[in-house]
């Protein structure tokens, strides 16, 4: 799909006179959609009458709101429920709907009526999705509606490109086990529930043969109200919670059929997801995809500002949605927040991009903002509710700015190690067979029922856990959901897969055939033994029954934590800490199994104890799997290499490079980039190559250009630099002229090669999603402020024009005289301090306050620290300052820098 990139407006909330101000910042601000919500309780005047063109209010007039989307030629996706949710009176749904009708309400499994919703007071029911007569009331609300928009489709050359298919469907979150639904509809004679299993099993000889499905007849079973049994009767249970992902995709197929019924064509249909715990159960994103025809998307509401746990959270579904889905997105993605008093919770700028990059980093292929303005009940938008800008605008200004520089939107793609993650439903299931509320994404059910020792809730924890721990080491892991997409395997050397007590056939076919053709499975700690329908798992338990082969006999750290099921069963070649049993490897056909004998995955986000972490890592190498995104800092060959490009002589020294004074006279000198020079042609070679080598698994570097004055100096030597910029100031200004247009040419052409393979640009010191370069000038530490400023700036000013993120390379305490010219430069976005051979440490008097400064004239600084009492002064003086630390940890296998790392890691 295109690029979508969008901001909820809801013209029902504000006032008429502000529609169009709010839609002109809207499209100012780069988004190229709208989306709103059309709600049904305030558009219908009485049952089956409904005012669009605002006779009721200001606030019905549809048709007056679409004009001015349609003025501003934005695109639109609405939204008309039927049920909106979004803190609105009874969800949206007209007050008789909820109330009036007790025969359409959704049942609990003590037939109690579920409760409504409405922030104040839960009022009223939820209808039963699939209930006749409220269908019926569907058909006659989307009916008027898609009269109303039929004009304004783009087909007819309008601004409605989407229709949101209802909204996070999931029974108003009460979703759980037995909260929903028992209406005479799912559960009576003839009801939905003995439709879905007679379509699943054909004919009732065909039932699994567990206790609760020894029936004659289909209508015999008891829909499931309490948990009995639960090992002899899984596959009894699990066709209930199936069951339950049926009814909500069937539900969105039928709203799908009334507008497609009604000549509502071109245009793109979707749903989307509120937050579950774990994601997709029961709300199943693959099959609201097939029921749809169009795309899912999930609703992200991240706590500011973005935490590891939030960020993790987002990268797992993300990862999880991008493995099943055709397309992924968020069609609701938190801008401000859903409280009125936002005194201690105010979103910033840097919250808005950062957690927007993140989600795109992570597979997200389009975003809308939800809210775009300020309304009840939600405030820190990006513009107020009168269409004032705030701070956290410019935060979703600057993100378009980078996503509209990716050309091939549609094909970016995560960079993956070769590392499979398994998500597998059925145990997510046991997890929710208990779980009170699922939809509750702050924290992880634990608990009932039991399985052979297995609570529910911990392989769940533990796919989380191991997630975060793959992180943590450094790797980019993939999710298969090897149900769902199997076939993603293929692009995996390493599977991990926690197992439990159960497993189907066909997977346990899908590992041993993984295995036996080579692949590496990590695995346990349980063997299952049995299928949810009750049948002995033979092979797997066979397999991991055997003696093994191999073990590991050597790890970093003796403090790795295993939370439980030790199995004693095995009796040699495994390793030990202490005397506890921890790693199994048994060879396969071409491939081998790590058997994992504990869970490691149980801790809370950033309490992973190292071990763990140690342990994954140590396990992928073995493998050689080596994470994505190391660095390569190859071909930047030796600083000033614009010198070799313009014509002068390389010398090669021990341990650095020179150049030959080939500058006599200046009128003689031409400064220009040839393509046929002999080191522009090298250092070609050696990107090209270096790109071939990388397969972007890692950065690659640019060239290391350097300046005008430094190169000059080294092929007309210091002195004599230094004699004509006072006597010859206007013949230095032109050949700088020559040299910045000659750098740029050498820029663009290198760029091109680059470009073609990787993202955005790189210079030593950073990367960067547009063209970019760490300015210096060696040559500055000789000349005062004043020459600095006629000469340097001169370079840097004409460069601002090309490049998009430009740095300051401030070499020394000798270039400090020039940092006041610097901070007036707006286009200078980050100054990194080098404090020079010999000199004072960036955590020195002599540096603390330029340091300070720097970040109070608003710029970014990247420093040093060499040991941990330089790091630490450093983080506590500027914590809340925009400050990189580099560190110049290269050698983890050193004890020093190991002790060094173990210290920064703390402050992560």
């Amino acid at each position: 799909m295109e690029k979508i990139f969008g901001g909820e407006i809801q013209y029902f909330r504000l006032e008429d006179r502000y529609w169009e101000k709010v839609v002109e910042k809207l499209k100012e601000s780069g988004l190229n959609f709208v989306s709103t919500y059309i709600p049904w309780g305030i558009h219908e005047i009485k049952k089956g009458i409904f005012d669009f063109e605002g006779r009721k209010s200001q606030k019905t007039n549809l048709i007056k709101f679409l004009e001015i989307v349609k003025k501003y030629e934005l695109k639109i996706a609405v939204r008309p429920g039927p049920f909106i949710c979004n803190e609105f009176l009874y969800g949206g749904y007209p007050e008789r709907i909820v109330k009036e009708n007790p025969e359409i309400f959704v049942l609990d499994y003590q037939n109690r009526h579920t409760k409504g919703y409405w922030i104040p007071k839960k009022e009223g029911s939820q209808p039963s999705y699939l209930h006749p007569k409220y269908l019926e009331e569907c058909e006659t609300w989307l009916s008027a509606v898609s009269e109303v928009i039929k004009p304004y489709l783009s087909i007819n050359g309008g601004p409605i490109e989407m229709i949101n298919l209802d909204n996070e469907v999931s029974y108003i979150t009460m979703d759980s086990m037995f909260d929903s639904d028992y209406n005479e509809c799912m559960v009576g004679k003839d009801g939905y529930y003995y439709k879905f299993l007679k379509n699943k099993y054909k004919d009732v000889v065909n039932l699994p043969k567990v206790p609760f499905y020894n029936v004659k007849e289909f209508e015999d079973i008891q829909a499931p109200r309490n948990l009995v049994e639960v090992e002899k009767n899984l596959i009894y249970y699990f066709d209930w919670i199936e069951f339950k992902e049926w009814v909500m995709a069937e539900y969105l197929k039928r709203l799908r059929e009334i507008y497609e019924k009604n000549g509502i064509k071109g245009v793109t249909f979707y749903t989307n997801l509120n937050p579950h715990r774990p994601e997709g159960v029961p709300t199943n994103p693959k099959k609201f995809e097939d029921a749809v025809k169009g795309i899912v998307g999930y609703d992200f509401y991240r706590n500011p500002f973005l935490s590891f746990s939030g960020y993790v959270s987002m990268a797992r579904v993300l990862r999880y949605l991008e493995s099943v889905l055709k397309f992924t997105w968020s069609a609701e993605f938190m801008a401000g927040w859903w409280f009125e008093d936002i005194s201690k919770c105010w979103l910033t700028y840097e919250h808005h991009k950062f957690m927007s990059l993140s989600a795109i980093s992570n597979g997200c292929k389009g975003i809308f903002y939800f809210m775009f303005h300020d309304r009840e009940t939600w405030g820190g938008s990006p513009v107020s509710d009168k269409g004032h800008i705030r701070s956290v605008y410019y935060g979703i200004k600057d993100f378009l700015s980078i996503v509209n520089k990716f050309e091939d939107w549609e094909n970016l793609k995560i960079n993956y190690d070769k590392i499979g993650l398994i998500y597998y439903r059925p145990y997510h299931w046991h997890t929710y067979l208990g779980d009170p509320s699922p939809c509750n994404d702050n924290s992880i059910y634990v608990g009932q029922p039991v399985m052979n020792g297995l609570k529910a809730g911990l392989l769940t924890k533990e796919y989380e856990g191991i997630f975060r721990l793959l992180l943590l080491a450094g790797y980019s892991p993939r999710i298969v959901d090897i149900i769902d997409s199997s076939k993603k395997i293929k692009d995996c050397k390493v599977l991990i897969f926690t197992t439990g007590t159960f497993l189907d056939k066909k997977t346990e076919k899908l590992l041993i055939d993984f295995v036996k053709n080579g692949g590496v499975l990590v695995t346990g700690p349980f063997i299952p033994e049995f299928t949810p329908e009750g049948e002995k798992i033979v092979q797997i338990k066979n397999i991991l029954n055997i003696k093994f082969s191999s073990k590991i006999d050597k790890l970093e750290t003796d403090k790795i934590s295993l939370n439980q099921f030790f199995l004693d069963n095995y009796n040699e070649n495994f390793f030990k800490v202490g005397n506890l049993p921890v790693l199994n490897i048994i060879r396969y056909g071409k491939g081998k199994i790590y058997f994992l004998r504990g869970l490691i995955g149980q801790s809370e986000p950033l309490d992973e104890p190292e071990g763990n972490i140690n342990l994954i890592h140590q396990i992928l190498k073995r493998e050689n799997i080596n994470p994505c995104l190391s660095h390569s800092w190859g071909n930047r060959g030796t600083p000033m290499t614009m010198s070799a490009y313009i014509g002068g002589k390389v010398i090669f020294g021990k341990d650095t490079v020179w150049f030959e004074k080939v500058i006599d006279d200046w009128r003689k000198f031409k400064v220009e980039f040839k393509e046929e020079n002999f080191w522009v042609n090298a250092s070609k070679k050696l990107l090209e190559k270096q790109i071939e080598k990388s397969n972007r698994e890692f950065l690659i570097t640019m060239p290391d250009f350097g300046d005008a004055l430094t190169c000059f100096s080294l092929l007309k030597g210091v002195e004599n630099l230094l004699i004509d910029i006072i006597e010859i100031p206007d013949l230095i200004i032109e050949k700088i002229y020559e040299f910045v247009n000659a750098w740029i040419k050498t820029h663009k052409f290198f760029h091109s090669i680059y470009s073609k393979k990787i993202i955005g640009d790189t210079t030593w010191l950073l990367w960067a999603p547009g063209r970019t370069y760490a300015c210096q000038s060696d040559f500055s530490t000789m000349i005062s402020p004043k020459l600095f400023e006629k000469f340097v700036v001169f370079e840097l000013e004409i460069l601002s024009e090309y490049l998009e993120y430009m740095a300051w390379h401030l070499d020394g305490p000798d270039e400090i005289k020039h940092l006041d010219i610097l901070l007036s430069l707006p286009y200078i976005k980050v100054i990194q301090i080098v404090p020079g051979a010999g000199r004072p440490p960036c955590a020195s008097p002599l540096w603390l306050p330029i340091i300070d400064k720097i970040l109070k004239n608003g710029k970014n600084v990247i420093t040093y620290a060499s040991n941990k009492e330089e790091f630490e002064i450093l983080i506590k003086s500027f914590y809340s300052g925009k400050i990189l630390i580099s560190c110049g940890i290269v050698d983890i296998e050193d004890q020093k820098q190991k002790e060094f790392f173990n210290f920064v890691e703390k402050y992560i």
